[in-house]
């Protein structure tokens, strides 16, 4: 359906949508449809929240849906099933022009439906004052909830490091954060602001140095896994990586399961060009594609790999520590583990398998020797 047609939206007040974009949307909206099976399962969750603080207009010139649009799609559907829980969106962008045009796509989506426990609720303010309202989030957030927040500023100043941290410490709930790392390296040596974003005076050269910052900075007593997914144009130069932080382990084994759905375990999403434009992408279709698929993994494998050796070196450490270290540091799914990390590790004689249990393919129960 032509929503900007149909609903008479200016086309004007909205952005071209790229390529990346696409893909960014897949990813976050396949997460959702999986955190969304385990909220509503979950007896003791009466509230479903899905905060979204800079919205913008929920659609893009090409007609297709912002984020916070397909994640309604979803629960719509939910809140039909599932009468007994209470379903929230909140939406806030500080263009009053984009609210309305959003206000107008919710309303339609919303007409006749039957969703007398969903909510949407909107605002209009600069982002880093919106979520540290807390008197907006209380009723539905401090108890009994399940809720992402997700973070997409427009730029790498449109938020306060500080401010979502003080978010995150106020609620449980997972984090979706939009890091424009080609904003900061084009621009640190420029500005201070940037380092009054990061709430640090520490020189911070690299994107590694940045992220892993960042990652540090977020952790709280509840808030404990992180993982970042880059996204690259088809020259291969990273624009942004979003980090997803957690307070539960299972919840970086979802987004594993999002990414193998949506990227096929590739180590970074990169975009498709025409041949003469850019080098070949990781997305143009391959012949034999398991073949494709087994490379990624074996690399991706290799790269933990190395990290695990000179992290744990001449350490004996238990399988969870090991599976926290995977997810946390490789685009690797949990269910990949053994296959790709430990079994090579153990024939390649970097490490050894402790067999603590009689049954010796029992993997998951065990230690390992990291050799020095």
């Amino acid at each position: 359906m032509d929503y900007i047609k149909a609903l008479n939206i200016d086309i004007n007040q909205l952005d071209e949508k790229k390529q990346k974009t696409s893909y960014k949307i897949k990813y976050v909206k396949e997460y959702i449809i999986g955190w969304l099976q385990v909220s509503v399962n979950r007896e003791n969750i009466k509230y479903i929240n899905f905060i979204d603080c800079m919205c913008n207009a929920g659609i893009y010139k090409d007609n297709d849906l912002g984020t916070s649009m397909e994640v309604l799609q979803n629960f719509i559907d939910s809140a039909s099933k599932f009468t007994s829980k209470e379903f929230h969106i909140y939406l806030n962008d500080y263009d009053k022009k984009r609210i309305e045009i959003i206000k107008t796509l919710s309303t339609y989506f919303l007409d006749n439906k039957i969703t007398t426990n969903l909510k949407i609720h909107y605002n209009c303010e600069y982002a880093d004052a919106y979520i540290q309202s807390f008197t907006i989030f209380n009723e539905t957030l401090l108890s009994n909830a399940s809720t992402v927040l997700f973070v997409d500023p427009y730029n790498f100043q449109s938020i306060k490091l500080l401010s979502i941290k003080s978010f995150l410490e106020h609620y449980y709930c997972e984090l979706y954060y939009n890091i424009f790392t080609s904003d900061y390296i084009r621009n640190k040596n420029n500005s201070n602001s940037f380092y009054e974003i990061l709430n640090t005076t520490e020189e911070l050269e690299t994107v590694d140095d940045m992220i892993e910052y960042i990652r540090q900075f977020l952790k709280t007593e509840k808030m404990k896994y992180s993982f970042s997914y880059g996204f690259r144009n088809c020259k291969n130069v990273e624009i942004y990586q979003i980090l997803f932080v957690t307070p539960n382990i299972r919840g970086l084994e979802k987004l594993k399961e999002a990414i193998i759905k949506v990227f096929k375990d590739v180590e970074y999403y990169r975009n498709q060009a025409k041949k003469e434009e850019c080098q070949q992408s990781l997305f143009i279709e391959d012949d034999d594609e398991k073949n494709f698929e087994r490379n990624i993994l074996n690399y991706c494998g290799k790269e933990i790999q190395n990290k695990l050796c000179n992290n744990f070196q001449c350490k004996t450490i238990d399988y969870p520590d090991i599976e926290i270290f995977v997810l946390e540091n490789s685009p690797l799914s949990d269910s990949k583990i053994i296959e790709y990390v430990l079994k090579p590790l153990i024939s390649n004689g970097k490490i050894r398998k402790c067999n603590k249990t009689k049954n010796h393919n029992n993997y998951k129960d065990d230690s390992y020797i990291f050799i020095g």
